[in-house]
């Protein structure tokens, strides 16, 4: 039988210590990363995604001292990737690097293995980047509105890309392709002599690409800040900006909440137009 004196220390003690929940939380605190984290990008090998990923990857490694493996795996605009990230353990070892892709194809494809907003969890939004309109030297058209009239006059078929930046400026500085505008609201500084698509005669026409970095939905919270917080710091280095300026990418670094709301205003764009065009890929 417990005495007084016994019962009011033991009393006390049980006062003084931290709820169950609270202690048994500390004593599972998360260290992230323990081993090698797989980031997987939706394209080949060589193109923007994987210059910036690569970039990103070999960063963020040497911040967390532990390999992060860059897997390739392209096909059907991004959905192959996605697919494989969405069914991956939600610990934070498995990330997608994605692009616009992962906003618009839910529109495209008739059929998704996955949902681009229930299976993931935002991370961070990586950066930002204008296309550039490009077509053929062998083209008669040097402006957009000498493609628009050579496209009206040739309802058949017609060579034209919106390409990437990054990919398209060195073919363009080689002259094997010929620029007629960016797609970004104002001229940028790595194409000053390209006008923008607005003020070759379409008004208020708009398009930026990025690329940002997901996990499986239901990892947890600390870890996703984590991972964010890391991101953000790699992004904002002024190495890592230089390289980036240099292939014509614009850093951002966002929270999750940051990358959700970019996603969601993506969708809300991109999902009316590709609806009324009722542009479809066939599966």
């Amino acid at each position: 039988m417990l005495n007084r004196r016994r019962y009011l220390q033991l009393a006390a003690a049980s006062a003084l210590a931290p709820p169950l929940g609270v202690a048994a939380a500390r004593a599972q605190t998360i260290i992230f990363p323990g081993h090698s984290v797989y980031l997987v990008i939706p394209f080949a090998p060589a193109g923007g995604a994987d210059v910036i990923g690569r970039l990103l990857g070999a960063r963020l490694a040497d911040m967390w001292g532990q390999p992060v493996v860059i897997e390739n795996r392209s096909g059907a605009g991004g959905n192959i990737a996605a697919d494989q990230v969405a069914r991956a353990d939600p610990d934070g070892y498995t990330l997608f690097f994605a692009s616009i892709g992962h906003a618009i194809n839910k529109f495209m494809f008739p059929s998704l293995t996955y949902d681009p907003v229930a299976d993931f969890a935002p991370v961070s939004l990586v950066c930002t980047y204008g296309n550039i309109m490009v077509v053929p030297v062998s083209s008669p058209a040097r402006t957009v509105q000498e493609f628009i009239e050579h496209a009206k006059a040739n309802p058949g078929r017609i060579d034209v890309m919106f390409a990437t930046a990054s990919s398209a400026l060195p073919l363009i500085q080689a002259g094997r392709l010929r620029g007629l505008a960016v797609t970004s609201l104002e001229r940028q500084p790595w194409a000053p002599d390209l006008p923008t698509v607005a003020e070759s005669g379409l008004s208020g026409f708009e398009v930026s690409s990025w690329y940002g970095v997901f996990a499986p939905a239901k990892t947890p919270p600390e870890i996703v800040g984590k991972i964010s917080a890391d991101i953000a710091s790699v992004v904002h280095e002024a190495d890592f900006v230089d390289a980036l300026t240099r292939i014509a990418t614009t850093p951002i670094g966002s929270t999750p909440e940051g990358l959700a709301r970019h996603l969601k205003a993506e969708m809300e764009k991109w999902g009316p137009v590709i609806t009324e065009a009722r542009i479809r890929v066939a599966e």
